[in-house]
C-alpha cells in the first residue's frame, strides 16, 4: 500500500510540474538568435562582415537580438565565438555573452588597438576591443596552441566591416 501511495504522489508531482510549462498566457517566447548562411547580417543588424580570417573553419553565422553579429569557428580543435556590434547602438555593453570572474584581466595594445584580455588559463579566454565604429569580442574555449592575444591580433588585422547605406 505504501508503494502505491508513493507512486501516486510521484505521478501527481510529475503532472503538476508538467502543467507549469514555460509558456505564459498571452506571452510568446521568441528566440533572439537568427541563423545566416554568411556573415552578411544587413537584414538584421544593418552591417556585414566583408573580410575575416578565412584560414579558420567557419561553423555558423547568426545574429543576437537583431543587434549583435556572431560567427562561430573551430580553431586548433577548440570553439571560438566572434561577435560584433555597431558601437553607436551598443551603449558600451558586453557583447561576448560570457559574464563572470576571470583569474587574469589585463589591457594590451594589439595591432595598434587597445584590447581587454580576460582569461582563466587553460579554460576560457576573452578579448574585447573597439575598431572602426564597431565593438568586438572573441571568446576562446580552452585555448590551444594559439593564445587569446594571438587570435585577437589575427581577427583585428583581418576583419573588415561595412555598414549598409
Amino acid at each position: 500500500m505504501k508503494k502505491v501511495l508513493v507512486l501516486l504522489a510521484c505521478v501527481a508531482l510529475i503532472l503538476a510540474l508538467g502543467a507549469c510549462g514555460n509558456d505564459l498566457p498571452g506571452k510568446n517566447v521568441v528566440n533572439p538568435m537568427k541563423e545566416f548562411d554568411t556573415p552578411d547580417f544587413t537584414s538584421s543588424t544593418g552591417f556585414k562582415v566583408d573580410a575575416y580570417p578565412t584560414e579558420f573553419q567557419l561553423d555558423s553565422c547568426a545574429t543576437v537580438a537583431d543587434k549583435i553579429g556572431q560567427m562561430m569557428f573551430t580553431i586548433d580543435g577548440g570553439k571560438v565565438t566572434f561577435r560584433m556590434a555597431a558601437t553607436a547602438t551598443n551603449k558600451n555593453e558586453d557583447i561576448s555573452g560570457v559574464h563572470g570572474e576571470f583569474q587574469e584581466v589585463t589591457t594590451a595594445d594589439i595591432a595598434g588597438v587597445p584590447v581587454k584580455l580576460s582569461q582563466t588559463p587553460g579554460e576560457l579566454g576573452k578579448a574585447e576591443w573597439q575598431k572602426d565604429g564597431y565593438d568586438f569580442s572573441l571568446v576562446v574555449e580552452k585555448p590551444g596552441e594559439r593564445g587569446v592575444p594571438e587570435l585577437a591580433q589575427i581577427f583585428i588585422e583581418k576583419t573588415v566591416m561595412s555598414p549598409v547605406a
